[in-house]
């Protein structure tokens, strides 16, 4: 029997950052990237970006192509429709990653909409038609992506993880661009320049994977044991703590591609190796309850948390790094799931509920270190960080 070749099994759009994606059977690819991939974008009134990093509700935003613009829907709020050329010339200076550059404010409508859903003043920016933020190693324009163009994934890949996991994962999860049926698992780790429909590909680097990734499409709500990054963590991590799954593409030319097109692998490369430490969860999990972990933290209660010199109102509900965030604490964070342990502080007094510890070690436990990011206050505690931006603290 003659093996299938690899091939195009679902083409997506995410019109505005962070907000849920469309699945379109054809689209239109330039170096840019994908025809009105991410052209738009939350931020805050000074410019900052604003994700369903920190912003989850942003995943339950739905938008729809029509005539001229879009059509915006969130549940419990009335629908509202943005046309582009309603849209404002001004223009504002904001930032993806440390990339900084100006873009486009929008309505003030849709600034009012998303400002509900957010729960605080926002804008709705666009990046335009030729965007002023430049790539500088590719000398590309780009829109709100976070570093390229397009992601891609193999439906192996999801397999291999799954078979490891002991919940099932989708492909939403990871907001992949572009999804490959009919190849093994991680094939896409060891191609360097691929085919598919009318485009060429440059594959770049792995993709690293943080938090958004913990978020549950369907309810917004974070994971309580950070899963798919958990597993990931066991057989897809890098010595410094990265995990990654999917890699990023850079297109090389402009052209049409299509749900059913053929990949060819044009060039190939040595596939990075990661120490391989998951099991074997190959068990019936049809029943399984995809939606996210739960767990106890009790009912709501008002705490304090002094860092350093510095402390805040909070509450028990929320993580110590998600306080520290929006309080403006400058602290050292990464990938927000307990994997890397940029967060660590050490706790000196109170006491926290902590749902992930793998970056910890058993001296970092002795020590008194927890996470922030996984960390959440039970009582008012006192911390110092082991690593705060901006400081010569050690």
């Amino acid at each position: 029997m003659s093996v299938p070749p690899a091939q195009l099994s679902q083409i997506n759009i995410y019109p505005i950052k962070s907000t849920r994606g469309m699945s379109v059977s054809r689209t239109w690819v330039s170096q840019q990237g994908l025809s009105q991939d991410r052209r738009l974008m939350v931020a805050k009134r000074d410019g900052t970006m604003l994700t369903a990093r920190t912003c989850p509700q942003l995943l339950n935003v739905n938008a729809l192509f029509i005539d001229g613009g879009l059509r915006l829907t969130y549940p419990g709020q009335a629908s509202m429709t943005l046309l582009m050329d309603d849209c404002s010339r001004a223009t504002l200076g904001t930032e993806v990653w440390g990339a900084h550059f100006e873009a486009w404010r929008t309505t003030l409508q849709a600034d009012d909409w998303f400002s509900h859903i957010i729960g605080e003043p926002v804008f709705l920016l666009y990046a335009g038609q030729r965007p002023n933020r430049i790539h500088p190693e590719m000398q590309q324009a780009l829109a709100f992506v976070d570093e390229y163009p397009a992601l891609l994934i193999s439906q192996g890949s999801l397999a291999g993880l799954n078979r490891r996991s002991q919940r099932i994962n989708s492909m939403a999860q990871f907001r992949p661009n572009l999804v490959i049926a009919n190849t093994e698992e991680f094939a896409e780790d060891g191609w360097r320049r691929i085919k598919i429909g009318e485009v060429i590909f440059a594959v770049e680097k792995a993709c690293e994977r943080c938090i958004l990734t913990t978020i549950e499409p369907e309810t917004g709500q974070f994971h309580a044991l950070a899963e798919p990054l958990a597993t990931l963590a066991q057989f897809r991590a890098e010595p410094a703590g990265g995990v990654f799954f999917g890699q990023n593409l850079r297109a090389l030319n402009a052209g049409v591609l299509e749900v059913g097109d053929v990949v060819e692998v044009l060039e190939t490369q040595a596939k990075a190796t990661y120490v391989d430490n998951s099991i074997d969860n190959s068990i019936d999990k049809s029943t399984l309850n995809t939606a996210s972990a739960s767990f106890e933290v009790g009912a709501y209660k008002n705490v304090s948390i002094t860092l350093n010199d510095t402390c805040i109102a909070a509450n028990n509900q929320q993580t110590l790094l998600q306080h520290f965030s929006q309080q403006s604490v400058d602290i050292n964070s990464g990938c927000r799931a307990g994997v890397c342990g940029a967060c660590k502080v050490t706790l000196h007094a109170g006491e926290v509920m902590q749902t992930a510890s793998r970056a910890l070690s058993a001296e970092d436990v002795a020590a008194g270190n927890i996470l922030a990011c996984c960390s959440r206050a039970i009582t008012d505690v006192v911390l110092t960080s082991v690593a705060i931006k901006g400081s010569s603290i050690p």
